[in-house]
C-alpha cells in the first residue's frame, strides 16, 4: 500500500479516465483557490487527466480527513485511490468489470450482484483464491449468513460520507484485527461482532488452519 503519490496519481489517472468520460467520479482532488471539487474542474474527452487533478497528498502513518495511516481511503469519494492500490487492480481488473455506467438494477450499478461478481472470479479451489473446497471453509461462517458475503469482510464500510453513513473499501484486502489496534482501521470481524475483542478476532483467525499466523499480524 506504500506506493509514491506520483505512482498513485499515474494508476489514478489512467483507470479514471473511463470513469471521468461517463461522469461517474470516486476520486479525491485536490482544492482551486480554497474550494474543493469531486470532478476535475475544466476537463473533457480528449484532454489529459493529470494536467486538471492532483492527488491529495498524505503522510504514512497520519491519519487525516481523507486517509488512514496506511494510505487507505477514510472517507468518500476515495474508492478510485483504494482500488490502484489494490492487487486486482493490478491484474488487470477495470472499473468496468464489476460496475456498468449506463445503469443496472443492482446495488451501486454492479453488474450482477456483489457476492455473484465476486464470486465469477473467485470460486472455491480458484486459482485466484480462495483454494478452499467451499465458501464455508474459506468463510467460516455459514452459507448465506452475513460472515458468508463477500463484501462484507474484503469491501467492509469504513470510509465516511456524511455523518454515520459508510461507504466500502475497494482494496479488497482483509483488514486484520491488527491493524484495527496499530492503525484504528474498522476491521469487519468485530464491527460485525460487536462484543467482542480484537484480541478475541486475532485468537480466532490464528485457529483458522489455512490462515498463514503472519497475516494476523
Amino acid at each position: 500500500m506504500a506506493e509514491s503519490i506520483q505512482e498513485v496519481r499515474s494508476a489514478l489517472c489512467k483507470a479514471l479516465n473511463q470513469l471521468i468520460v461517463v461522469g461517474n467520479t470516486s476520486l479525491e482532488m485536490s482544492p482551486i483557490e480554497g474550494k474543493y471539487y469531486d470532478w476535475p474542474v475544466g476537463y473533457h474527452v480528449g484532454l489529459h487527466l493529470q494536467d486538471f487533478w492532483q492527488l491529495e497528498e498524505h503522510t504514512l502513518g497520519e491519519t487525516t480527513f481523507t486517509h488512514f495511516p496506511d494510505g487507505t481511503a477514510h472517507k468518500n469519494r476515495m474508492q478510485g485511490n483504494d482500488f490502484v492500490q489494490s492487487v486486482t487492480y493490478r491484474r488487470g481488473v477495470t472499473c468496468f468489470s464489476c460496475h456498468d455506467t449506463h445503469g443496472t438494477e443492482n446495488y451501486a450499478q454492479l453488474r450482477k450482484p456483489a457476492d455473484q461478481l465476486c464470486l465469477d472470479c473467485h470460486g472455491p479451489l480458484s486459482l485466484n483464491g480462495p483454494r478452499t473446497g467451499t465458501l464455508e471453509e474459506h468463510t467460516h461462517h455459514k452459507k448465506g449468513s452475513a460472515g458468508s458475503s463477500c463484501i462484507a469482510c474484503h469491501m467492509p464500510k469504513i470510509a465516511t460520507t456524511i455523518a454515520d453513513v459508510k461507504v466500502r473499501s475497494h482494496t479488497f484486502a482483509f483488514i486484520t484485527p491488527a491493524m484495527t489496534d496499530k492503525y484504528k482501521i474498522p476491521n469487519p470481524c468485530t464491527t460485525c461482532h460487536t462484543d467482542k475483542t480484537t484480541a478475541w478476532a486475532t485468537e480466532e483467525l490464528r485457529r483458522w488452519p489455512e490462515r498463514s499466523a503472519w497475516r494476523m499480524d
